[in-house]
């Protein structure tokens, strides 16, 4: 890289600087990453070898328990919320799993990537299988299901990286559980490395060498879901720089959504996903549990309650006297599956009848879908805060405040799914746009029902 190539190019806003810099200081970034990994392995393997902590175990008196406030009460959370503020910065220069693929796939087989890793199916497929199992094994609770659920990931990501990298993050562009959430809480971040292709055509000189992790065509990127933010092209050809831009604004331009896209939001996110951050404690489960119960015939109900599955496949963990007998099991398999199916259901008929409202050639459902980002990215916020609040009040922080800041989260990410979705429906005449946007409003409402009875 030399900086005499990019010479009359000097910007000096402070985003654009600020890109600059993540492209000048790669190795420090890299120092970084190694860091983070290590710290990974460290909180993911050595509280293994620990005992398991008491039930009023302290955060900072046990290594488990700390680890597991690390991943769930602190990691998760902030990663969404970094998302939704700047995009999928997460992913370039910090997420584990993307320096260890990155560096192995350098030194891996370099095969061609295989047509059924490039199915758009995979980001929904990921998402709902891993929270799915997530749920069954108690991840929240227990550390050997976090080792789980996130080893698994690692060891894949490392596989890929070792036959198909390139030196580039195959993993993390096509079989990463969380891409599909990224690349749409992203699409909401107020900065964006923005590409003058005008100036891409005019440059004369002689660009620096530019390695983009998930390949993307730098020179027509308009959208940031799936930049992983990293800085490597600011400043090439005089024509890439970090930018603000309108929050609505990528979404708003994005016309053409995949019907994998809005499967993922509405089905992977706001059903399966919404439900496993509800049902814990929720007297819908308990009532779900006595109506299978009395449909299922005695002598199965009976084999159904007595038995236990391994730890790996069921919580099974009779010290902390928690163990979810294969009649627990299937319950929560069938409220996740069966039950996200519904909700999205229920969630995309109103969203189809707002666009058969509208009738108008360039709304499809899909794209009108894309409104639901905020409130989605609302609802990934609480439901993985949750873990946060339970464990700061057990440490005897009242948090009071909470639930107005709650009620106030969903109340902006409401109004601006509805200012989406308005914005969308310009396309139409007035008489038609006002009865479509008011059909609308039922999706949101129902979202914002449930978590206000999960929090009340």
């Amino acid at each position: 890289m030399q900086e005499s190539n990019l010479g009359h190019f000097r910007r000096p806003r402070l985003l654009a600087r600020m890109g600059d810099a993540l492209r000048q200081h790669q190795r420090l970034i890299a120092g970084v990453q190694w860091t983070v990994v290590a710290l990974y392995l460290f909180f993911l393997l050595v509280p293994l070898f620990m005992p398991l902590p008491q039930e009023d175990a302290r955060i900072l008196g046990s290594l488990q328990r700390f680890a597991q406030f690390l991943f769930w009460g602190v990691g998760w959370p902030l990663i969404m919320v970094s998302m939704l503020l700047v995009g999928r910065a997460w992913c370039g220069l910090f997420c584990p799993d993307g320096t260890m693929t990155e560096a192995i796939s350098k030194h891996g087989r370099n095969g061609s990537i295989p047509r059924w890793m490039r199915w758009p199916g995979w980001p929904c497929m990921m998402l709902v299988a891993t929270t799915v199992y997530g749920q069954m094994v108690g991840v929240y609770d227990f550390h050997p299901a976090t080792l789980l659920l996130l080893g698994l990931p690692t060891l894949g990501a490392l596989l890929t990286g070792f036959l198909y990298g390139r030196g580039r993050r195959i993993w993390c562009m096509y079989l990463c559980p969380a891409n599909g959430v990224f690349a749409l809480l992203s699409k909401l971040a107020p900065l964006h490395f923005r590409v003058d292709e005008a100036q891409w055509k005019a440059y004369r000189g002689t660009p620096f060498r530019l390695v983009c992790p998930p390949l993307i065509d730098v020179r027509r990127m308009q959208r940031m879901s799936d930049c992983h933010a990293c800085g490597r092209c600011s400043g090439y050809r005089d024509a890439v720089e970090l930018a603000a831009r309108a929050p609505q604004s990528e979404i708003l331009a994005t016309h053409n959504v995949g019907t994998a896209e809005a499967v993922t939001l509405l089905f992977g996110i706001l059903g399966v996903g919404m439900l496993a951050m509800t049902w814990h404690g929720s007297r819908w489960f308990a009532l779900f549990q006595s109506v299978l119960a009395s449909l299922l015939r005695q002598d199965w109900l009976a084999v159904l309650q007595q038995y236990a599955a391994p730890w790996w496949l069921l919580v099974n963990c009779p010290q902390a006297n928690t163990v979810f007998t294969l009649f627990d099991g299937l319950c929560l398999l069938l409220l996740l599956l069966a039950g996200g199916c519904l909700l999205a259901l229920a969630l995309w008929l109103p969203v189809q009848l707002a666009v058969a409202i509208a009738a108008h050639a360039g709304l499809a459902w899909q794209r009108l879908s894309l409104a639901l980002v905020p409130v989605a990215g609302v609802s990934l916020v609480l439901g993985l805060s949750l873990f946060t609040v339970k464990h700061l009040r057990a440490e005897g922080l009242a948090l009071t405040w909470l639930p107005q800041v709650q009620a106030g989260l969903l109340l902006v990410g409401g109004l601006s799914s509805l200012w989406l979705a308005w914005r969308m429906l310009a396309v139409t005449t007035v008489a038609r746009r006002l009865p479509a946007l008011a059909v609308f409003v039922l999706p949101v409402a129902a979202i914002g029902a449930i978590w206000l009875e999960r929090l009340s």
